[in-house]
């Protein structure tokens, strides 16, 4: 896309879209006149500002991978029938983050802004993208490509358009998901097609297949970084971190809370990427693949930059890991130093001396720890706490495609010992009374197992006097 951005001297989108609308007779079919679509793209083209990622070459990609969608097996069908269903979707992606100003609607709630104050905190900037675009074709007829239709051709594509820009505002990210899978699981059950507008009565049902379907595939577009090449990623995710941290910058002269990877001294980014990918991106692209099969490409992507995400976390905790020198006289014990705040390593690695007798098991070591309130870890330093549970866990992408492209790994447990040395506040195991603890432990138990103990006082007196 980028290379698309220097051949067309800057002007990836208008080439794009009025390249589609050539391709697939949109201006006769729906009468459209071409100088009228040439004025108005390139001047929703140029109300793109320069933001490192909402810009004019992000509008483009978004209509690039609009277009894919609308030519999978599902879409290209009823679009081919119904041309202002492909138009509808075309000018959704066109203006879709149109005179984006780089800053998300929690950050115009925050401030009181405008749009904010217009829009009643709902859906602010969204709203705001399609309204304007709105109003440059109602106020200036050299920009209304849609000046030549029906009246109520014209109604629906401005429903459409508003619909599908709408759905994609992240807050109603979650709700779109189920309705899909609702729907999904409906057609299913009913053995009903998809837009199925064999009968005239079933005219409701086939524009509201096609408001969601439209509206999800919008999403996906919106969504789609994660799901290009490495090369093309790695751009994308490095210019979307760049408008994070100028907006936490922002926040933080304006005395705002920082929004979650927005401080640009602790964002954790591969962390951050694992995270999208996983919990925003992987759930909407497996529902949409059981419409879709086209989706398993873009899968195959997600998976894989899934996993350089992963391995980059994994590095960058090596990397961050202090090694002993070799005339320590210590063995490490191996924690997690990753900071609550993600990515800034600031603990201390916990040692052991060297003092602990050849015959001071791993089983005791264990025991002791539990006796001092802390968990155990493993040989190879993961822990066996219930703390070890994370929400960031990063597993494979299950969505029933090929198992060979999965891929696993785990991010650090989230508890260290970072304020202690163990061996200072652990006695050294000839301490008489570290010795008695695990001798009244494990005795304690083996007695009561025998049925032999008659009461706890006797046993504990009974160890005393040995």
């Amino acid at each position: 896309i980028w290379a698309f951005n220097d051949a067309t001297n800057e002007r990836p989108l208008s080439t794009l879209f009025l390249h589609l609308l050539e391709v697939h007779d949109l201006y006769s079919r729906c009468n459209i006149k071409k100088g009228i679509a040439a004025n108005f793209i390139t001047k929703i083209e140029e109300g793109y500002l320069d933001n490192p990622y909402h810009n004019k070459v992000h509008a483009a990609d978004v209509l690039q991978s609009m277009h894919f969608w609308l030519q999978s097996s599902v879409l290209k069908p009823v679009c081919d029938k119904y041309p202002l269903l492909r138009l509808s979707s075309y000018i959704a992606a066109a203006v879709h983050d149109y005179k984006h100003p780089g800053t998300n609607n929690l950050f115009h709630q925050r401030t009181g802004s405008e749009e904010a104050l217009t829009y009643n905190d709902n859906s602010v900037l969204e709203n705001m993208h399609v309204s304007r675009a709105f109003k440059l074709m109602q106020k200036h007829t050299k920009y209304n490509i849609l000046a030549d239709l029906k009246k109520e051709d014209q109604g629906l594509v401005r429903k459409l358009v508003i619909s599908l820009v709408l759905q994609t505002d992240m807050a109603k990210h979650a709700d779109g998901i189920r309705g899909l899978q609702r729907k999904t699981q409906y057609k299913l059950e009913a053995k009903a097609k998809w837009m199925d507008n064999s009968n005239p009565e079933n005219s409701k049902d086939f524009l509201d297949d096609a408001e969601l379907l439209l509206g999800i595939a919008l999403k996906c577009s919106d969504l789609c970084n994660p799901c290009r090449p490495k090369r093309q990623m790695l751009q994308w995710a490095s210019r979307i971190n760049q408008e994070f941290f100028k907006q936490g910058d922002l926040e933080q002269v304006l005395s705002l809370p920082v929004g979650p990877g927005n401080d640009r001294n602790s964002a954790n980014i591969p962390l951050g990427q694992q995270f999208f990918i996983k919990v925003l991106v992987s759930p909407l692209y497996i529902a949409w693949k059981k419409v879709v099969p086209e989706t398993r490409i873009p899968l195959r992507f997600l998976r894989s930059n899934l996993k350089f995400w992963a391995d980059q976390s994994k590095q960058s905790n090596r990397a961050s890991s202090p090694k002993p020198t070799e005339n320590a006289n210590t063995s490490e014990l191996k924690v997690d130093d990753n900071s609550e705040r993600g990515g800034k390593h600031n603990s201390k690695i916990s040692t052991w001396k060297k003092n602990v007798p050849v015959n001071f098991k791993k089983r005791n070591r264990k025991k002791s720890l539990k006796l001092l309130g802390s968990d155990t870890t493993d040989d190879k330093g993961a822990s066996t706490g219930d703390n070890s549970s994370n929400l960031l866990s990063i597993s494979s992408l299950d969505d029933g495609d090929d198992a060979d492209s999965h891929t696993s790994s785990a991010t650090p447990n989230s508890h260290t010992f970072s304020q202690y040395n163990v061996a200072e506040i652990m006695p050294p195991p000839k301490s008489p009374s570290a010795i008695s603890r695990i001798k009244i432990n494990s005795l304690l138990r083996n007695k009561q197992r025998r049925g032999s103990l008659n009461s706890i006082s006797s046993f504990r007196s009974s160890v005393s006097s040995r």
